[in-house]
């Protein structure tokens, strides 16, 4: 895994909105703002959301202050989906959206804020998914980051 702080003030929510990223989005965890985009790939099967868990050992314990994100999944579990997860009784209400059932996307790099302000880029690789080595990530984040000013 790797971290490396970021010099100056980083606003998430303004960089995903860049052009420049594809499929960008930002997150909270633990009070931290986590910036993710260009997904290696996505994920819409419970099961396969479980094995890209198991690979970035999500529940792993971290070092206090660490960054929340190194690699891992961001999306969302549509409404109709959550009940069984939850324990829940079925929703008899009509889908607010046409959205699929789960969709998570597949990061190994991301722009972590801490609440205090400090902001590092975090990268590691996810067995099955990364594609380009670590230093390539991190060089064309540096530059799109240097770029966003």
């Amino acid at each position: 895994m790797h971290a490396e702080r970021l010099d100056g003030p980083v606003a998430p929510l303004r960089l995903a909105g860049s052009t420049r990223l594809r499929e960008a989005a930002v997150v909270g965890v633990r009070g931290w703002q986590v910036l993710v985009a260009e997904p290696l790939g996505v994920v819409t099967a419970l099961r396969d959301l479980e094995a890209v868990a198991a690979t970035v050992g999500w529940r792993a314990p971290r070092d206090a202050g660490a960054p929340p994100f190194h690699a891992g999944a961001v999306g969302f579990v549509a409404d109709e989906s959550s009940p069984p997860l939850l324990g829940l009784g079925p929703d008899h209400r009509p889908a607010a959206a046409s959205l699929p059932a789960l969709r998570f996307g597949v990061h190994d790099t991301a722009v972590c804020v801490a609440p205090d302000g400090t902001a590092y880029l975090t990268a590691a690789d996810v067995p099955g998914w990364t594609r380009a080595p670590l230093e390539v990530r991190l060089a064309r984040w540096r530059a799109w980051l240097s770029r966003a000013g």
